[in-house]
């Protein structure tokens, strides 16, 4: 299912092969051979005035000049306003046409002809080279913005863990006044980081060694440091691979995680699998290392000095005081505190001679971003709904 590192790799492709490429021809209705062909799709094309003429006229002639991602949302900036928003959902992918298209570990693209079946929108360039987004499941979305960061979806993301990392004190005045589960904390686009899904929360928490189901505010000073850690690292690795899971550490959750089968992660830091569902959703846990919170995060912030997570009580006549500038980071790795926390997660879970290679060879390809929660949750309870009510009925 798409999330932040398949988001980055598809921001990627459309940079490489699609970026100062002006649109000759934007074909609004389905193609491909599905069973919608030749339909402007409604469901994806989610703007109220939106038809295959408009979207058409709005789209044609203009230049692609660069391609932004937030979190799960791509921005793809045109030569003029509306620009282009695109949402994956939880089959929804772009093609270049020419270019193997992407893989996922649920669903498959099916570029065997162009345009791929159940491609929604299609851009052809005066270069030659031609655009498509496929989507079977119809939970994508392709919205025309005048200003897409001042607009809905774009505007009420969280910031993106790599292109926008938020300081260790934000992490714990969020965590401090929540009351639900780190699991739903880490889906909910608006509140603390965007980008997130299903299976990079099971991810990070592994990693962190933290329990899905964990309260927010009763994860300790140093759980909070291991989740940041984790957060980075995970993303960095599955950014530089270009989200090709084959080439993911041996040692990561997500190799064993698939169909609700029992298994074990290997080697030492590993150890069984058990199956919770968690905020409607899956989650893959390793019980044997994965805790619950440690102790109060109010505890902690009173040792915690300048992260404290507890707002002291206001005075009387006191002046506020301006939040102090924070320089922004040049790559997307985060502060220096985060990459050094990041690299002792690092060291931690490789071990000598550990798989996932270098530091080095993880650079993050983060670029501009921006995302929305998915509707996989929504999909996956109405599914089980629909199943209990079909076993009663029988």
């Amino acid at each position: 299912m798409p999330e932040l590192p398949e988001v980055e790799t598809a921001r990627n492709l459309l940079a490489t092969h699609c970026v100062s490429q002006r649109i000759t021809m934007a074909v609004t209705v389905e193609g491909g051979g599905g069973p919608r062909d030749g339909l402007f799709d409604e469901i994806v094309f989610d703007d109220k005035e939106a038809d295959a003429a408009i979207v058409s006229s709005l789209l044609e002639g203009k230049q692609l000049v660069e391609v932004r991602r937030r979190g799960k949302q791509l921005w793809l900036v045109l030569s003029s306003p509306p620009h282009l928003l695109a949402h994956f959902g939880m089959t929804g992918a772009f093609v270049v046409r020419g270019v193997a298209a992407q893989s996922y570990k649920e669903f498959r693209v099916h570029d065997e002809a162009w345009p791929p079946r159940f491609t929604k929108l299609e851009l052809q360039f005066e270069a030659g080279n031609a655009l498509a987004f496929c989507d079977p499941r119809r939970l994508g979305r392709l919205r025309l913005r005048a200003d897409p960061q001042n607009e809905e979806p774009w505007r009420s993301l969280a910031p993106d863990p790599l292109i926008d990392p938020i300081e260790k004190g934000r992490w714990l005045e969020v965590l401090a006044a929540k009351g639900c589960n780190i699991k739903a904390l880490l889906l909910d686009q608006a509140a603390l980081v965007s980008g997130v899904g299903n299976w990079v929360a099971d991810e990070v928490l592994f990693h962190a060694g933290v329990h899905p189901e964990a309260i927010c505010r009763s994860l300790s000073d140093a759980q909070v440091d291991r989740l940041r850690a984790a957060l980075t690292h995970v993303l960095n690795v599955a950014v530089s691979c270009g989200a090709k899971d084959e080439e993911f550490p041996r040692d990561w959750l997500f190799h064993y995680r698939w169909g609700k089968v029992p298994g074990t992660v290997p080697g030492e830091r590993g150890g069984a699998i058990t199956f919770l569902t968690v905020g409607g959703r899956t989650s893959a846990v390793v019980l044997s290392r994965q805790r619950k919170g440690d102790a109060p995060l109010k505890a902690d912030a009173a040792e915690a000095g300048e992260y404290a997570a507890v707002k002291p009580k206001k005075q009387r006549g006191a002046k506020k005081e301006a939040a102090p500038a924070v320089e922004e980071p040049a790559t997307g790795e985060g502060s220096g505190a985060a990459r050094a926390l990041e690299d002792e997660l690092v060291a931690h879970w490789q071990g000598p001679g550990g798989g996932g290679g270098s530091s080095s060879k993880r650079k993050s390809r983060a670029v501009d971003v921006r995302a929305e929660e998915d509707a996989a949750g929504a999909v996956t309870g109405a599914s089980g709904r629909r199943k209990k009510a079909s076993k009663k009925a029988q």
